[in-house]
């Protein structure tokens, strides 16, 4: 009898010892999982982050080009003198059109609440050269900051000389 209490013992401790090293790999597979758990909750809170960032930034883009396109609406210059520009770098000249020096301009002015002052819109054109790339944040001071190199000319226009 003391025999197979003593055996009885010996598979109680085997099977204790069993259930303990299940116990103790079920909770290093919890703490995997809660891990697993954060670092997925954080990279999605990242994700939210960077896709506001994005749209904050293509909504920034939109109005900048949509103030910029009232601007040009407002400006009459453009509009007025548009195909009559003489080209003074060209070797072609068409002398065929005129420029009234003092036009009258007939435009209708909206009306604003007496509350708001309308503001001048201004234009900065920024040009970096070969040297400095990339534009630093402080030298942007106007409403736009716009960095697109242009062509003034034509290689053509130079040939005839």
């Amino acid at each position: 009898e003391f025999v197979n209490e003593k055996e009885d013992c010996k598979k109680i401790r085997e099977i204790n010892a069993k259930l303990e090293v299940e116990l103790k790999e079920s909770r290093e597979l919890e703490k995997s999982h809660r891990y697993q758990l954060l670092s997925a909750r954080e990279m999605i809170g990242n994700l939210q982050e960077t896709v506001s960032q994005l749209r904050l930034e293509e909504l920034e883009e939109k109005l900048k080009q949509t103030q910029f396109k009232q601007y040009l609406a407002q400006s009459t210059y453009g509009s007025l003198y548009e195909g009559q520009v003489d080209r003074s770098y060209s070797a072609q000249r068409d002398y065929e059109h005129s420029v009234d020096i003092n036009p009258v301009l007939e435009r209708s002015t909206p009306k604003l609440p007496l509350n708001k002052a309308m503001k001048p819109s201004t234009l900065q054109v920024m040009y970096y050269g070969n040297k400095n790339t990339s534009p630093n944040v402080a030298d942007k001071k106007g409403q736009f900051n716009i960095t697109k190199k242009r062509k003034l000319y034509n290689e053509k226009d130079y040939q005839d000389f």
